[in-house]
């Protein structure tokens, strides 16, 4: 702890060594304190991306292309909605970031537009791209989601050193 002497100018340290202690502590626990702190920013990227994902009539059926079964049509069971997958990547630092990617093979072609493409030629009519994942990220950064959690990180680094 730290006091000031009112009238000298001198400044008188108690309880140096525990703070010390605390201090040491605190920077061990750093890189984990961070990582925990940007999945739950990254997490809240996911669930306006999950949220912003349209969710088409035509995503439902795809074609076989190999097999006994080929060029029969089937039920999709997975959506682009659900394709979201996010993890943390680094040690700490300037190396840690989140990644947030869609396993989906038609994530590109919803977001960015295409070509319509009918028995296995391109025609010349474009379908436009939607450009969610874009407007997603821009609402994602006027939103105060990472000053909330900046915020908690630090509370919680200073209840380490107070306490």
């Amino acid at each position: 702890m730290i006091r000031f002497d009112g009238d000298s100018a001198g400044i008188r340290f108690t309880n140096l060594q525990d703070f010390m202690r605390k201090l040491n502590t605190v920077a061990k626990e750093y890189p984990k304190t961070t990582e925990k702190h940007l999945r739950a920013i990254g997490n809240v990227l996911k669930r306006k991306a999950r949220a912003n994902t349209p969710v088409g009539s035509t995503k439902d059926r795809y074609v076989i292309k190999h097999g006994k079964n080929a060029g029969k049509s089937r039920r999709s069971k997975v959506k682009l909605r659900n394709t979201w997958s996010g993890k943390t990547v680094g040690v700490s630092g300037d190396n840690l970031e989140y990644q947030l990617r869609s396993k989906s093979k038609r994530y590109h072609l919803v977001e960015r537009g295409h070509y319509l493409v009918f028995m296995g030629k391109r025609t010349n009519r474009f379908v436009q791209g939607k450009f969610f994942f874009e407007k997603t990220v821009e609402e994602f950064e006027r939103s105060d989601a990472i000053e909330q959690q900046m915020r908690k990180m630090f509370q919680e680094i200073q209840r380490k050193l107070e306490g």
